[in-house]
């Protein structure tokens, strides 16, 4: 699910809580209701196995480092999307 993923990526650079990540992430599923527990569960479990240690947004901040979003990226993205 790509556009889950990128908005999953997004959330967790704005700094949002591991609850709020996962809903968001569900409701990019064009069938929710049938979906809603598959996609939160396929997405933790994929992030637990490479970084278990972590929560679901420093998971997804460390994906990010992985896909070589630098930390100049992520403040550029904060900086556009959030009011200061």
């Amino acid at each position: 699910d790509r556009t889950g993923c990128v908005c999953a990526l997004i959330d967790a650079i704005l700094g949002m809580k591991d609850e709020d990540i996962i809903l968001n992430y569900n409701l990019t599923s064009l069938d929710t209701v049938r979906c809603w527990y598959t996609n939160a569960r396929a997405l933790t479990e994929k992030l637990n196995e490479v970084f278990p240690e972590l929560t679901v947004r420093e998971q997804l901040l460390k994906a990010a480092e992985g896909l070589g979003i630098t930390e100049d990226v992520m403040n550029r993205i904060r900086d556009n999307l959030l009011e200061t």
